[in-house]
């Protein structure tokens, strides 16, 4: 107990240290329903505030006036996600912070044990003929329809932040982690506009494993507020944490003032990852499961004008 109560004693004294200190103003006028990690206090920005916030809640359940137990209110300070607001969380926010105050541009993934999301948000998918490229139906006509049962709960998509003056060109990589025996994969950004994509690099074929004649394709122009990127192989991959799935570039509206903000967020109804491993189950006679697809947590991004 007093190593705890010396580090809780470090971190108060660092995050009273570091409060003054703010690299982007708040406001709260674009981007209000982000979910931006660590940003206990909801002003759309990682601060010492935040680590503050954090601590006083976990000060509270210690002192048994509050339950530790992750509410909607408080789901952006669990870092390492265990579901609970504790003292490894509050260091976890201040460090980032740190990083940041040192130009840095820091990864969740370097504080996160692990992450996860059901995968609700995935669009339904069905089994095709690989010789006709007919959609399977089953004896009464129907289609089969095809439920993932995901196999990895430690994969995640974190989208970066990047700042600019008005009418200037900013670059947004995409990063994933925890990722072995890839196979191919389908992802879809959002930006909020006027924030405008000009362009989208992977440099995905590079990596080993990758065939480099396969090139991944980019489109910048899927629609006017998103950006699509698919790549496909036949061998197993395992990335790197932090390994940067493509690089996003957008350009500031002329007429932006400082302090706005656009927010940049994956697409969950249309990204999907799958794995060499791919397996189908048959569990009735119009579903099936899919063993081979990634279950996944995204981070959303945000684009700040100076």
């Amino acid at each position: 107990m007093k190593k705890s109560i010396r580090i809780l004693g470090a971190i108060c004294a660092s995050a009273i240290a570091l409060s003054m200190c703010s690299l982007v103003p708040a406001s709260a006028e674009s981007g209000a329903s982000l979910r931006i990690m660590g940003d206990m206090n909801n002003d759309l920005k990682v601060d010492a505030a935040d680590a503050q916030e954090t601590l006083s809640v976990y000060v509270s359940t210690v002192a048994g006036n509050a339950d530790d137990a992750v509410t909607e209110k408080t789901e952006n300070a669990d870092i390492n996600m265990d579901g609970k607001i504790d003292i490894e969380d509050a260091s976890s926010i201040l460090s980032y912070y740190c990083q940041t105050l040192a130009g840095g541009q820091p990864l969740w993934a370097e504080f996160r044990k692990v992450s996860y999301q059901d995968g609700n948000g995935f669009a339904p998918m069905y089994l095709f003929d690989p010789e006709t490229g007919e959609q399977i139906l089953d004896d009464n006509g129907n289609p089969i329809q095809v439920e993932r049962a995901f196999a990895l709960r430690g994969m995640y998509l974190e989208i970066g932040c990047a700042s600019g003056k008005p009418g200037e060109t900013v670059t947004v990589p995409v990063y994933v982690a925890g990722v072995p025996a890839l196979a191919g994969f389908q992802l879809s950004v959002f930006h909020e506009q006027p924030l405008k994509l000009l362009d989208i690099e992977s440099k995905i074929n590079q990596q080993e494993g990758w065939n480099p004649n396969d090139e991944p394709t980019c489109n910048p122009a899927a629609d006017t507020n998103q950006g699509i990127v698919v790549a496909a192989q036949a061998w197993n991959v395992s990335l790197a944490d932090g390994f940067v799935l493509a690089e996003f570039s957008y350009q500031i509206p002329e007429n932006a003032k400082s302090g706005d903000r656009y927010a940049i967020t994956v697409d969950q109804s249309w990204t999907k990852f799958v794995s060499n491993d791919c397996t189908f189950v048959k569990v009735s006679d119009t579903k099936m499961i899919d063993s081979g697809s990634y279950q996944y947590t995204s981070l959303d991004g945000i684009v700040t004008v100076k």
